[in-house]
């Protein structure tokens, strides 16, 4: 079966995403275990330096959740997901994630719970996606959870060149939602007050306050920086969690407090 090739970091982000995902259909067995949409969800494998290893379809499918949604824009990884002969939970979906996401929500009832994962390699997601999820959410009694890869190291900080003014500010302004977000880093960037990892993290910073200010997320949102090579490595992406339940807010805090190692690391 074909894999997607990662580096040994995705190993970490999925360890969360299997540290929850167990824990959010038990709080949900009353509503059937609610559902999951996996965004960018590859053709079910990963693959690095020590081998082969699940994805987050493989992942979530062991779990009771009620309805599955994988979703993928590369036939080739939809046509791959079809061959694991996965129970009838499950809807495989190709296209844009930012469309077939709400597609996926409309297709499920107002009172199921929802566990979206936007598990973008780079600038993908638009906020205006995520306004609309919210949006489209105001007849629930909470939102979809959120757990969203934002690409802090491989993508948005190379956007602020060191010396230069900030690049393709089209795409921070669709990440974003607007240059009144993302502005305000750049002038304190160009007046020197900050560097590449104070850059990182004020821009975590203001997503995470668009998803609680913007949006209506009741819990203030969580975050996990993904590093190359350890605590001390470089910054890669960024894992947000957003959550309008106040056990579901404690029950990621504690699975981002844990490195795939099993070591206790606080963030």
């Amino acid at each position: 079966m074909p894999a997607r090739i990662s580096g040994h970091w995705t190993r970490e982000k999925l360890h969360f995403l299997e540290c929850y995902a167990p824990a959010f259909v038990r709080a949900c067995k009353s509503a059937e275990g609610g559902c999951f949409i996996d965004a960018f969800s590859g053709p079910g494998w990963n693959e690095d330096e020590q081998g082969r290893f699940k994805g987050s379809p493989l992942i979530v499918t062991r779990y009771n959740f009620r309805d599955i949604f994988l979703i993928d824009s590369d036939p080739a990884n939809t046509e791959a997901l079809n061959h694991l002969d996965f129970d009838s939970r499950v809807e495989i979906m190709t296209g844009d994630a930012n469309e077939l996401v709400l597609v996926a929500l409309c297709s499920v009832p107002d009172w199921l719970p929802a566990l979206i994962f936007l598990d973008q390699n780079s600038n993908q997601v638009s906020f205006a996606t995520l306004r609309e999820i919210a949006g489209w959410s105001r007849q629930r009694n909470r939102k979809p959870e959120l757990l969203v890869l934002l690409p802090t190291g491989m993508v948005l900080q190379r956007l602020f060149p060191r010396g230069r003014p900030a690049q393709h500010t089209h795409v921070l302004d669709k990440v974003f939602g607007s240059e009144e977000v993302w502005r305000p880093i750049e002038e304190q960037r160009m007046a020197g007050g900050l560097r590449r990892g104070s850059i990182i993290q004020a821009l975590t910073e203001s997503y995470m306050t668009l998803l609680t200010g913007t949006l209506g997320y009741v819990e203030q949102p969580l975050h996990r920086h993904i590093r190359m090579g350890g605590e001390r490595g470089v910054f890669l992406y960024t894992l947000v969690f957003a959550t309008d339940h106040s056990v579901g807010r404690r029950t990621m805090d504690k699975c981002f407090r844990h490195r795939h190692s099993g070591q206790g690391a606080l963030f």
